[in-house]
């Protein structure tokens, strides 16, 4: 249980982080914005996803959504716009991320189902043979 729930608060820290700092950066002279949206840096940042929701198999998971919901209503409130112009929060960027995010948190807790079953299944299978 305690991994689970470090799991969701490590994984949720992560993703506000990342989602604060790709907002912030997007109108920066450096590239720290580019750093953070290398394909190498999203694709890792997605498996940890899938393998947060495969880890903690509990639909409460999607708690962690609500760090980069936290982190852009910030900015927001702050002023900053958005890399269309509008706020963080609200953009299509915005809720794309936050909605990509869930699906792979949920793709993750529909492999953890699926491995339960099947290894529930090779269970009672192993258990009736002679």
């Amino acid at each position: 249980m305690k991994l689970r729930i470090v799991a969701t608060a490590g994984f949720g820290l992560l993703l506000g982080t990342w989602a604060y700092l790709d907002e912030w950066s997007y109108d920066q002279s450096w590239s720290l914005h580019d750093t953070l949206n290398n394909p190498l840096v999203l694709l890792a940042l997605m498996g940890l996803a899938v393998l947060t929701g495969f880890l903690v198999s509990r639909g409460w998971v999607l708690l962690a959504l609500l760090a980069p919901i936290a982190s852009l209503a910030y900015l927001q409130s702050t002023g900053h716009k958005g890399p269309d112009g509008i706020s963080p929060l609200t953009s299509p960027p915005g809720i794309f991320g936050l909605i990509w995010f869930g699906l792979l948190l949920l793709l993750g807790i529909s492999a953890s189902v699926l491995w339960s079953s099947v290894k529930e299944w090779r269970h009672r299978r192993n258990l009736r043979s002679p």
